[in-house]
């Protein structure tokens, strides 16, 4: 009877103690950045990127006298603030756990209505997890899902590894698979529609009384987009004087009445047509988390016919005197749904063809120099500063680009993209 009750006892204690994280493990492909190692009652997840290691003890399971960690946390997670790594709020609201953000900065700067009582540094600091750009206190966690190296579905993943926190991993892979799904949608209806030249352009202010692009010489920065068919601008709007069209073409050394396509055409779109009562743009906080909302709005810019009742996210025609739209109930939705907001724009397999269209021109072959050619169906999401990409179906948003000069002593960059 003893040995009977002994057994017992075992297997009772092991099925306890193999519960753990046993039933939920969920591990995706190291390429996005980050992984995760499973053991009975701890996991211990990577920031591949920054080069960090976080140990999360489930249980209530003691987190003293851990060392060879970055962090030693108790999960899940339920007391949060955020420094500066603002792209992670929106994956917070996919997880319906924004109740546990107490503070976020810079305050100024969040879009989302879903955190209107949050603080700019946190008041209970009890069990506080800190989400930032790069870890260096043990309270801190990194964040990388905007990363240059990452695709825009690479970027999205990293709402996983942010559930790993909350132990919702199995939640957000869902999401995932769900905002996938979408995205890989749009991208197999373009697949077959041609190709544009898009510039992603940047101005940076050198001084107060002198601007100049970042790029060696207005002359080459006119050369790249000679042949451009749309031009999406990101430059702060405290680099221009003139915050207008015409202030932006005067910043390039461009005349209104110049040949190229995209003036002419009046394709200069800008990323903020989003924004916060203070004017800060939604789209560098949220895009990462929202690759088919990205996708969505270049498709869109480009081929106009395509969705025809779509309404953009995020770009607006700053050429065609555009305004920014505020954020609201209307523009943004459900903050306790997250299923609700993944599906503002789904999308049903139809494949496109533009050219039975009369309102839209097929494209052409560049004979830019700049202009990379044979992007994939996974082109990638980038700042492109200054320089030109042909995205094939307009597959990706942004490209990611290697710096070809050293800065010189005036700050000047040149950016190249890079073959993918």
């Amino acid at each position: 009877m003893n040995k009977l009750l002994a057994l017992l006892l075992f297997c009772f204690i092991s099925i306890v103690l193999g519960q753990g994280y046993d039933t939920q493990r969920i591990i995706l492909d190291s390429s996005n950045g980050f992984s995760v190692e499973y053991f009975n009652n701890y996991k211990i997840v990577n920031n591949l990127l920054n080069n960090e290691r976080y140990k999360l003890v489930c249980c209530g399971l003691s987190v003293d006298n851990q060392t060879g960690f970055n962090g030693v946390f108790n999960t899940p997670a339920n007391n949060i603030a955020v420094d500066k790594a603002l792209e992670a709020l929106p994956f917070f609201e996919l997880l319906n756990v924004t109740n546990q953000v107490q503070s976020a900065g810079p305050i100024d700067n969040v879009t989302s209505p879903c955190y209107a009582n949050l603080t700019d540094s946190p008041k209970n600091t009890t069990n506080l997890i800190t989400f930032t750009t790069q870890s260096t206190l043990p309270q801190h966690v990194g964040v990388s899902a905007d990363h240059y190296s990452l695709s825009p579905l690479q970027r999205a993943s990293w709402l996983v590894y942010i559930a790993y926190f909350f132990d919702m991993e199995n939640e957000a892979n869902q999401l995932l698979h769900s905002l996938e799904k979408n995205y890989q949608c749009h991208q197999s209806n373009l697949k077959n529609s041609g190709a544009k030249n898009i510039a992603w352009t940047s101005m940076k202010l050198i001084s107060v009384n002198h601007q100049t692009t970042v790029i060696s010489n207005l002359t080459e920065f006119q050369n790249v987009l000679s042949s451009v068919d749309f031009v999406i601008d990101e430059t702060p709007q405290g680099v221009f004087k003139d915050f207008s069209f015409a202030g932006w073409l005067a910043a390039a050394n461009l005349s209104p009445s110049a040949t190229f396509n995209f003036i002419n055409n009046k394709n200069v779109y800008r990323t903020d047509g989003l924004v916060n009562v203070k004017g800060y743009s939604d789209y560098p906080i949220r895009s990462p988390a929202r690759a088919d909302l990205a996708i969505s709005d270049i498709i869109h810019m480009v081929y106009n016919t395509y969705e025809p009742s779509y309404n953009m996210t995020w770009l607006r025609a700053f050429a065609q005197s555009a305004r920014p739209v505020y954020v609201s109930n209307a523009t943004y939705p459900s903050c306790t749904n997250p299923y609700e907001r993944l599906l503002i724009n789904p999308c049903s397999i139809a494949p496109f063809d533009p050219k039975n269209n009369n309102t839209i021109t097929g494209p052409s072959d560049s004979k830019n120099s700049y202009v990379q050619h044979g992007l994939s169906t996974g082109g990638k999401v980038g700042i492109a500063i200054g320089v030109v990409a042909i995205v094939a179906a307009i597959i990706g948003a942004r490209f990611y680009f290697y710096r070809k000069n050293n800065p010189s002593s005036d700050g000047r960059m040149f950016f190249r993209m890079r073959d993918m």
